[in-house]
């Protein structure tokens, strides 16, 4: 199976917090076009489980500052995804977002997710440094490159990278 390494890697991390379903974040981050998307959906499908694309969260008009603008990532509203998406989850409640629409510059109507164990997040900046502060609790990451190379790691937010294995089999 092409995504073989991820699907174990989600699979033993679900068996190991089975006992009390604390919420699994698996954060695909990547350059432009790497695939990120793609496995993303793929995951969705396989595992029944909630995608959340940080293309959804980038910054309003009136939030792009010149400061902000010249921060790495500083595009994305980490600020609205951490409050409606990741404290949600963290409490196991269901997640109440609005989209942002780079067509019409604009939030869209409210989307309702219902609270799973298993949530994915993909896109550029998923595992940002900001989100180190927000729990000790590890995830999965998974970073890939134009779906010829890619790495798992398992990465407590507030320490470096502890564990890596390579997909790059899986992806050719």
């Amino acid at each position: 199976m092409r995504f073989e390494p991820a699907v174990d890697a989600i699979n033993e991390r679900l068996k190991q917090q089975k006992a009390d379903k604390s919420p699994l974040l698996v954060a695909i981050d990547g350059r432009c076009g790497s695939g990120k998307t793609t496995l993303g959906f793929y995951l969705q499908e396989l595992f029944d489980c909630n995608l959340f694309h940080m293309d959804d969260f980038f910054l309003r008009v009136e939030q792009r500052t010149p400061e902000r603008m010249k921060e790495v990532g500083g595009n994305v509203d980490y600020e609205r995804f951490e409050k409606t998406v990741l404290e949600p989850l963290q409490k196991k409640q269901n997640v109440f977002y609005q989209p942002f629409s780079c067509r019409e510059w604009k939030l869209m109507q409210t989307s309702e997710i219902p609270y799973r164990q298993l949530n994915i997040i993909e896109g550029s900046y998923s595992l940002h440094p900001y989100f180190a502060v927000i729990s000790g609790r590890p995830r999965l990451y998974f970073h890939a490159y134009r779906l010829r190379q890619a790495h798992v790691y398992t990465v407590p937010l507030s320490s470096p990278v502890f564990f890596s294995a390579s997909l790059q089999a899986l992806l050719h």
